[in-house]
């Protein structure tokens, strides 16, 4: 608190009085002083933030180019720019082309042409409803080789008490391979070949006389079929 000379009387006075105690003349406001603002001045960046903040700008502005590239392109490709499906092909290991052997075909298996009664030597194994019956040869026969090459077992098909067909078997792949070869040798290129499957099979255009050639793996046995489809 601080004293001031009465503009009226000139006593003292106290700053905080509203009016003068000696004359009672009204004393001048004095309003209380209001601090002045604060000013906060930002300091600018400095040159390497600025450098890096720019840089890290047109990173991601470039970024955002290479994208729009990419899925230009995709979108280009899917509309058209890729080639078209190739058609497919026919697996090259299976025969599909039917081709027929120009040789004579076979007239018949064994000691048996086609059509012929069964003899009394060989014995029946099994028949069926359908008039056709499987034989063999008598136990303790063994079978003569097959183009000389060595065969395990052989059976003998009738329809209607007329031979119809035949087979052979062989053990071991050696016997399959010169089977193989020697058909070939004999009937010329196999009409029907599945190498995937082992099967291999000869035909004729003018008659019904099939010869297959198969071999199964698992066994290491070959079978040699001689069957005439007319009966």
């Amino acid at each position: 608190m601080a004293l001031i000379k009465c503009r009226e009387c000139g006593n003292q006075v106290s700053t905080e009085a509203a009016a003068c105690p000696h004359c009672g003349a009204p004393q001048r406001v004095v309003l209380p002083q209001i601090p002045p603002p604060i000013i906060v001045q930002h300091q600018p960046l400095s040159r390497k933030k600025a450098i890096g903040f720019f840089s890290g700008c047109l990173v991601i502005l470039f970024g955002l180019f290479i994208v729009g590239v990419i899925i230009s392109s995709v979108m280009q490709i899917t509309r058209g720019t890729s080639s078209p499906a190739l058609p497919r092909t026919p697996s090259p290991s299976i025969s599909t082309s039917l081709q027929f052997s120009l040789t004579p075909p076979p007239t018949g298996f064994r000691d048996f042409s086609w059509g012929d009664a069964p003899t009394d030597t060989l014995k029946k194994m099994a028949s069926h409803s359908d008039g056709s019956a499987m034989f063999t040869r008598p136990t303790g026969t063994k079978p003569y080789p097959l183009f000389d090459i060595p065969v395990a077992e052989e059976a003998f098909m009738f329809s209607g008490n007329r031979f119809c067909g035949g087979n052979a078997w062989m053990d071991g792949k050696d016997n399959f391979d010169k089977m193989k070869a020697e058909l070939t040798r004999r009937f010329g290129e196999p009409s029907f070949s599945n190498p995937r499957l082992l099967l291999w099979k000869w035909k004729w255009q003018e008659g019904p006389i099939v010869v297959s050639l198969n071999y199964q793996e698992q066994f290491a046995r070959t079978t040699v079929s001689f069957y005439n489809e007319k009966y």
